[in-house]
C-alpha cells in the first residue's frame, strides 16, 4: 500500500510517548493559533506580519522536529524516538533563539505587535514540529513497508 494508507494508521505503530508528544504539540499549535487569530481580530497586529511570522516559525519548527532521531524498533514493532548529537545541537540553537526571540522580533516590529508576532512565530514553530514529526513517522513506516 502507498503512503496514503500508512498515514491513516501511523498511530497504531508509534510508541505512546512519541504520540503523546505529537498530540501535545498539536494542541499547543491549535491554542496558539487561537491567540494569533484573537490578536488579528482585535487589531494588535497586521495580518501580513503574523503570516510572515508563522511561515518563518514553521521553517524553524521543521528544523527543530529533527531533534529526535525517529526509527522503527523491530523488537517493539513500534516507531520510537531518541535524541542524537544533531538533535542536541538543534535544541541548543533553538534554546538560544528562544531566549533572544524578542530582540530579533523588535528589530522588525515595534510596540504591542511584538507580543502578537511572537505568538505567531511560536505557532509556526509548533506547527512545523507537528508536521515534521508526522512526516518522519509516515516516511519510516513507508520504508519499513508497514501497512
Amino acid at each position: 500500500m502507498g503512503k496514503k494508507s500508512v498515514k491513516k494508521h501511523y498511530s497504531n505503530f508509534t510508541h505512546r510517548t512519541l504520540m503523546f508528544r505529537l498530540y501535545v504539540y498539536y494542541f499547543i499549535t491549535i491554542a496558539m493559533l487561537g491567540l494569533v487569530a484573537f490578536d488579528i481580530l482585535t487589531g494588535q497586529v497586521n495580518v501580513v506580519l503574523d503570516l510572515i511570522a508563522i511561515v518563518c516559525g514553521f521553517g524553524i519548527g521543521m528544523l527543530t522536529s529533527r531533534t529526535s532521531h525517529i526509527t522503527f524498533d523491530k523488537r517493539l514493532k513500534k516507531i520510537i524516538s531518541r535524541m542524537d548529537f544533531f538533535g542536541i545541537i538543534v535544541v541548543i540553537v533553538y534554546t538560544v533563539f528562544s531566549l533572544i526571540r524578542e530582540n530579533i522580533i523588535t528589530f522588525f516590529v515595534h510596540g504591542p505587535a511584538v507580543g502578537a508576532v511572537s505568538f505567531a512565530l511560536i505557532t509556526g514553530v509548533m506547527g512545523g514540529r507537528v508536521f515534521g514529526i508526522r512526516q518522519t513517522i509516515v516516511n519510516v513506516l513507508a520504508q519499513e513497508r508497514i501497512q
